[in-house]
């Protein structure tokens, strides 16, 4: 059936309806009210005993009065009259089948139906009318059964994507669409490696932590040994370390020294926090011990006696010990002195 516009519609399309039938006389009964579209005609009425025609609706003639020969009654207005070109809303089939209930909000996919008035002064049949589905599709927005929520009942909207993998270190997301209801595949992901590289702040294995199970990262530079430096190489190892200094800072190195005539001393020196060493110092509170009697290479003379009232030149010199070696005669005894010329 069509919406309540209907009536509506035909009380604004068609004129009033007309007069009552004219009052019957003694003898014949009025006629009932001439029809007009979109309204019911009104009765006639007679004087007694005749009775006037009753009235006409929409689809039936009214009665013809009764005793003497009463006139008909009056044809009703029909439903479909109107006026050319007009339209109003419907709410069933082409056919003429009511679509149920007018809806008081259309929703979703739903539509009203259209009339329109033809040249004739007929309404035509309902065209666009569209009820509830029993289900909405996976389409996207559809809300075929018109209440109001789309795609109800959908795991997902056919056509839409969504993110798909991780973007956890060197992961990085994909795409997955909707097709029949179903997610597809994940697709233009990059995946988690088994493990990581040692190149700085690489995370292959996507779990967050970067350079795990390296001992360094490429490229890096640590401190070794005595101020020497080593590079972090390839499969993340230590190379070799290089460009080392003499000693480990504040290292002391003890050593003795000559002093003196072959003497000795205690001496010190520290490194420096460059790993150089610094100069010998004395140690403190030490002085030259175990000196010697004489400087190497020194001589001495002396004259003996020697023979019968001889003298006889000697030498001694000093060892590289700083002591003195044996006295050696140099020369020979010299002459007899004179007091000792007589027997």
């Amino acid at each position: 059936a069509c919406s309540g516009d209907l009536v509506g519609f035909q009380n604004i399309a068609g004129a009033a309806g007309r007069a009552a039938g004219a009052a019957g006389n003694a003898s014949r009964g009025g006629n009932g009210g001439s029809p007009s579209a979109g309204q019911t005609s009104a009765a006639g009425s007679g004087m007694a005993p005749a009775t006037g025609g009753s009235s006409g609706n929409t689809s039936t003639a009214g009665a013809g009065g009764t005793d003497a020969a009463g006139g008909s009654g009056g044809e009703g207005a029909a439903g479909d009259d109107c006026a050319p070109g007009m339209t109003m809303t419907c709410w069933e089939t082409p056919q003429g089948t009511s679509l149920g209930d007018v809806p008081a909000n259309v929703l979703g996919a739903c539509k009203l139906g259209t009339r329109t008035c033809a040249s004739d002064g007929k309404l035509g049949p309902c065209q666009g009318a569209l009820a509830p589905a029993s289900e909405d599709t996976c389409d996207a927005g559809d809300d075929a059964n018109c209440n109001g929520v789309p795609n109800e009942g959908c795991s997902c909207v056919k056509g839409s994507t969504r993110p798909c993998g991780s973007d956890v270190g060197a992961c990085q997301f994909g795409t997955q669409t909707c097709q029949d209801q179903e997610w597809g595949d994940c697709l233009g992901q990059i995946g988690p490696q088994p493990r990581d590289t040692c190149d700085a702040g690489n995370d292959a294995n996507c779990n967050g932590l970067p350079n795990e199970g390296c001992a360094c990262v490429i490229g890096a530079v640590a401190n070794c040994g005595n101020c020497g430096t080593q590079q972090c190489v390839k499969g993340g190892t230590w190379g070799p370390c290089t460009d080392e200094g003499e000693c480990a800072p504040n290292e002391v190195q003890d050593e003795t020294e000559s002093c003196g005539l072959c003497g000795s001393q205690a001496i010190r020196r520290k490194c420096t926090s460059d790993c150089q060493w610094a100069d010998w110092t004395d140690y403190p509170s030490s002085s030259c011990q175990d000196q010697g009697v004489c400087e190497p290479g020194a001589v001495v003379y002396q004259t003996v006696d020697c023979g019968k009232c001889g003298l006889q030149n000697q030498q001694r010199t000093c060892t590289e010990t700083c002591a003195w070696a044996d006295w050696q005669d140099t020369g020979t005894c010299s002459e007899q002195r004179p007091p000792c010329a007589q027997p």
